[in-house]
């Protein structure tokens, strides 16, 4: 039996960009999808470092502001579950993604 592994490539780049209002931090995450399949609703663990975010004090120590857009003004978002360790360097937080195009890049946003 033939096995398919998707591989993704997470870009983390730090962009002022327009964002919601009320909301004062909006983070860009780029993922390229290099295979020739498209992945639909696609769980994409992340790897968080929200130590750093609460210490900057943009976000909550709970983690109960966390929000991940489909755009940057945030009118799509994306279903997450934080899997452990809030507030360390190396938070695993998955994002449930609906699309990510074959053979492209697609940018989602933590806010």
């Amino acid at each position: 039996m033939k096995k398919n592994i998707i591989y993704f490539i997470l870009i983390f780049s730090f962009k002022i960009i327009a964002q919601a209002p009320g909301w004062l931090y909006n983070q860009p995450i780029s993922i390229t999808n290099p295979n020739l399949q498209n992945a639909v609703n696609y769980q994409m663990q992340l790897t968080i470092n929200t130590q750093s975010l609460i210490s900057a004090g943009q976000m909550s120590p709970s983690g109960n502001d966390i929000r991940f857009t489909g755009t940057c003004t945030g009118n799509i978002f994306y279903n997450y579950w934080i899997q452990s360790g809030i507030n360390t360097p190396t938070t695993i937080i998955w994002v449930k993604i609906p699309l990510i195009a074959a053979n492209t890049t697609t940018t989602i946003f933590m806010s």
